[in-house]
């Protein structure tokens, strides 16, 4: 499905407004959003 330049710019725009964010996230914080991750998957074995 292709993107508008308007609904692109908007994609451009969050995503840059997430990594703002995710970059003072510490990495106590990053490191348990992997383990759940790896929880599920291994849960879906």
């Amino acid at each position: 499905e292709s993107l508008t330049d308007d609904q692109l710019e908007d994609r451009l725009e969050r995503a840059a407004d997430r990594y703002r964010s995710f970059r003072h996230t510490s990495m106590e914080k990053r490191a348990g959003w992997m383990r759940r991750a790896a929880g599920i998957l291994e849960s879906d074995k």
